[in-house]
């Protein structure tokens, strides 16, 4: 947060995606915006929010940091530039593979602390750069993603019509 501030002029808005009484983004973002340096540069969003408004809230977002899962797809979905601090497997499939940013993906447990933000800062720097061939990229890929999805939605309706078609050939 401090380097986007101090390099990028950037406004940082810490977004809370999941809520919930095990686990609280709010608690996260708040010890997050306690450890930054130069606090006139963040937005702490601290409220309970729908999952359409945090949608719109990361889709107006110029880059997307995030390490939920659900969150980076909405910003990747959105066309929206996006590092991806990640965890586990399941990342790269969707935001690597499928939407075609592997190289703005970072995992956590590949690296100690040091590395991990030199890495984050070369990859920030990246997308940022290459933002609107990203954007072009995310949208064509979000659209052919849309296009799969609904066509496994007709797969499904078509197999039902197929079944009960033959029930009523048989009868039952």
């Amino acid at each position: 947060a401090d380097y986007l501030i101090g390099a990028m002029n950037a406004t940082v808005v810490l977004i809370p995606h999941v809520v919930n009484p095990r686990n609280d983004d709010r608690i996260v973002s708040r010890r997050l915006y306690d450890h930054i340096q130069d606090k006139r540069g963040v937005r702490l969003l601290a409220g309970n929010y729908m999952a359409d408004e945090l949608k719109a809230i990361i889709g107006a977002c110029d880059l997307f940091i995030g390490c939920r899962m659900h969150a980076t797809i909405a910003a990747t979905s959105m066309g929206v530039p996006t590092v991806a601090v990640v965890y586990g497997q399941k990342f790269h499939g969707i935001i690597g593979s499928m939407m075609g940013q592997a190289d703005y993906v970072a995992e956590i447990g590949k690296c100690g602390p040091d590395e991990l933000q030199a890495q984050l800062r070369t990859k920030i720097d990246s997308a940022w750069a290459n933002r609107e061939a990203i954007r072009r990229d995310l949208a064509e890929r979000a659209s052919a993603a849309r296009q799969r999805a609904m066509m496994n939605g007709s797969l499904v309706r078509d197999m039902l019509q197929a079944r009960r078609r033959a029930a009523r050939a048989d009868g039952t």
